[in-house]
């Protein structure tokens, strides 16, 4: 159900601008994160902490960033939870290879997103001990 939220949001945003997108894909995917309908797999989640760990330098999403996790998901990607990061991802290429000044807030919510799906990742791989 949650793919289909997804592709329809796509279509109604196709003629949007690649922010607006962004904005409309990191709001339905959080929501899906919210809710349960969405469970990043391991793969998801190693590639959003390696993004994250790439840009911790100045907080800066930038195409060849992007690329290089995508080349590293590779097509693998496109497949893992129906695909749904690779999209995400695709769009903030895009959005960074374009930035409008109005993307900042699109950036941010993809962040928060990128965020939790690596923070999950974190507590799978380092459970706290207590």
């Amino acid at each position: 159900m949650g793919h289909i939220h997804i592709f329809r949001t796509e279509q109604k945003a196709a003629d949007s601008m690649p922010h607006e997108r962004l904005t409309a894909l990191s709001a339905a995917l959080t929501q899906d994160l919210d809710r349960g309908a969405w469970a990043p797999g391991p793969l998801e989640r190693t590639l959003a902490a390696r993004l994250l760990v790439a840009c911790a330098g100045d907080g800066q999403f930038t195409p060849v960033r992007l690329r290089e996790v995508l080349w590293e998901g590779s097509l693998a990607l496109t497949y893992a939870g129906g695909g749904r990061l690779a999209h995400l991802l695709a769009d903030l290429h895009e959005v960074t290879a374009h930035h409008v000044p109005d993307a900042d807030a699109a950036l941010a919510d993809a962040a928060r997103l990128l965020e939790r799906v690596a923070r999950d990742a974190e507590a799978t791989t380092h459970p706290s001990v207590i």
